[in-house]
């Protein structure tokens, strides 16, 4: 996708990629996205598919951190290793076991930053609060599939029931 400058618009800073035994949909999907840093989450069965991952985005500049997972078809494994995904911008799941898609996407944080028109008074703060801890689920009609959302102001729970009660806030 390009915009009107002719560039890549469809670029993130942080990619998390699952490894399966063919690494090129992750290769092609790094040279779209073009990220600054790169996780590769993978099993002991795709080790080798994610060694010659490493090296080729190493060659390109870009940052490599790996997460193993024991285990790739244990939930309780691959939700525990699926923790290094925080603060990713973009999680790409066509690699690695179904299991692995399917709790990779599930425990994914997206970070979202708010903008306010004017600085906002405690009565919009506590709405914003209350409005997030109400949203358990997203999407359209039948399609918001079987996800949960947890919605927090700069990830802090506690900060977010404190700010929806009207006593706390940051500033």
């Amino acid at each position: 996708m390009t915009g009107s400058s002719g560039k890549n618009d469809r670029r993130c800073q942080k990619l998390a990629l699952l490894v399966g035994s063919n690494p090129l949909p992750n290769y092609l999907a790094a040279t779209v996205l073009a990220p600054a840093e790169v996780v590769l989450l993978y099993s002991p069965e795709t080790q080798e598919p994610c060694d010659h991952l490493r090296t080729a985005f190493t060659a390109k500049g870009i940052r490599v951190s790996e997460v193993c997972i024991d285990d790739a078809t244990d939930a309780r494994k691959i939700h525990d290793a699926c923790g290094s995904l925080q603060g990713m911008d973009h999680l790409h799941y066509s690699g690695g076991t179904k299991p692995m898609a399917a709790r990779a996407r599930a425990t994914f944080t997206l970070l979202a930053p708010l903008s306010w028109l004017a600085p906002p008074d405690p009565q919009d703060c506590a709405c914003l609060a209350l409005a997030a801890l109400a949203t358990r689920h997203g999407g359209l009609a039948r399609n918001r599939g079987r996800g949960h959302l947890r919605i927090t102001i700069d990830g802090d729970m506690e900060q977010t029931r404190a700010m929806a009660r009207g006593d706390g806030g940051k500033d």
